[in-house]
């Protein structure tokens, strides 16, 4: 089995992944896919993953004030 891990941080990024993502879950034998969020444009990225009903497996929330 193969692993990819989605990795994206703005929305732009989620609504160009989020196909993808959902392509790559429709192989679960073929395919062990990851999607994780770096948090930096959080509550922008939020709205996408809810509205598509995409939950992230990771967050490296690396988002800093300033």
């Amino acid at each position: 089995m193969k692993k990819v891990m989605l990795v994206f941080g703005t929305r732009p990024e989620a609504i160009k992944m989020v196909p993808l993502g959902k392509e790559f879950k429709k192989f679960p034998n073929w395919l062990e896919t990851i999607a994780c969020v770096t948090g930096k444009h959080r509550e922008m990225l939020d709205q996408v993953l809810t509205y598509c009903e995409i939950r992230h497996d990771d967050d490296l929330d690396i988002r800093q004030q300033g």
